[in-house]
């Protein structure tokens, strides 16, 4: 009897670990495709300068957030909004690529650094071009829900960039 009880809770430990190693593995797959989603975005959408890759892999209520960005574009809402700033961006810089680097995935995050270059030979914003090719360097999480990203967060050294395209310190108005 006591043999008997003693193999069910082995044999009941041993189920309980082989559905935690299943979970586990679970989670890890997920995360690679996750991965992957990221990739296939950057080389069909953000290297293609396709804004309609987008189309199918963001949630209804995305959000990407980037403090380096002007206060107007600094939250952009929604797939409408981003398609905006992403078509307005390969604009003012048509020859703009990415390469990704280093990616890591936990839970429902990966994150990851591109860098990015390219010449602004259109106007950003009210900025016209400088013809000046500049180098990226961005740190990325995205937060995915059910297999589309849920919000982005973005980071790059601004002033860096911004000193590349000539454009700080600002130029001086002329005097009058």
């Amino acid at each position: 009897m006591r043999t008997t009880i003693i193999a069910a809770l082995v044999l009941s430990a041993l189920v309980l670990v082989c559905l935690a190693i299943g979970c586990g593995q679970r989670a890890v797959e997920v995360q690679e495709q996750n991965k992957a989603l990221i990739v296939k975005l950057y080389e069909e959408g953000v290297n293609k300068h396709n804004p309609d890759a987008w189309n199918e892999v963001l949630t209804d209520d995305y959000v990407r957030h980037c403090q380096a960005m002007p206060p107007e574009t600094r939250d952009i809402h929604g797939l409408e909004e981003l398609k905006v700033f992403l078509t307005e961006t390969f604009a003012a810089f048509p020859d703009w690529h990415e390469e990704i680097g280093p990616m890591i995935a936990e839970g429902n995050y990966v994150a990851y650094v591109s860098m990015g270059a390219g010449t602004m030979s259109g106007p950003m914003g009210d900025i016209p071009p400088t013809d000046k090719m500049a180098e990226c360097q961005m740190v990325i999480m995205q937060r995915f829900h059910e297999g589309k990203i849920a919000e982005t967060w973005i980071t790059w050294d601004n002033v860096a960039f911004m000193t590349q395209l000539g454009l700080f310190p600002p130029p001086v108005p002329p005097k009058e």
